[in-house]
């Protein structure tokens, strides 16, 4: 079972959000997932999750979705997502845009170290405060 923190027992019920958005990693045993809060395209970087691994390491995938409109599925904008280790980028996804060759969404497998501050940021083309994007993460937890 996955072990939070370093030791102890696994945790069965989660992180402090664990069915709900938020900015943290979220545990379920020996599985991982983060599931933040969809972000409004703008062109400045926004910081979609932030969080620190314990004594463990995450296998998982990463998945970015282009900007969209709920009601307006045309309308979509293309977000870049910034993964970075420590510090360091380790990461760069796009997804979605004008162009009519880009996918909808960038799926990313990734290793995450035990002891890693982990950030990840978003950017779109364009200011848009009726299209949103949004970041999934699900992983399997090794002790």
């Amino acid at each position: 079972m996955a072990l939070i923190g370093g030791g102890g027992a696994g945790n069965v019920a989660g992180g402090a959000n664990p069915s709900g958005t938020g900015s943290g990693l979220n545990y379920i045993g020996d599985h991982a997932y983060l599931s933040p809060t969809p972000v409004a395209s703008q062109t400045a970087e926004v910081i979609m999750a932030s969080f620190t691994t314990g004594a463990h390491y995450i296998v998982g995938t990463l998945t970015l979705n282009c900007g969209i409109q709920l009601g307006n599925a045309a309308d979509v904008d293309g977000n870049a997502l910034e993964t970075k280790f420590n510090s360091e980028v380790v990461l760069l996804q796009q997804a979605g845009g004008q162009a009519l060759d880009r996918n909808s969404s960038s799926v990313s497998e990734i290793l995450i170290p035990p002891f890693t501050d982990v950030t990840m940021t978003i950017s779109s083309e364009h200011d848009d405060a009726n299209n949103f994007g949004t970041v999934f993460f699900v992983g399997r937890v090794y002790a």
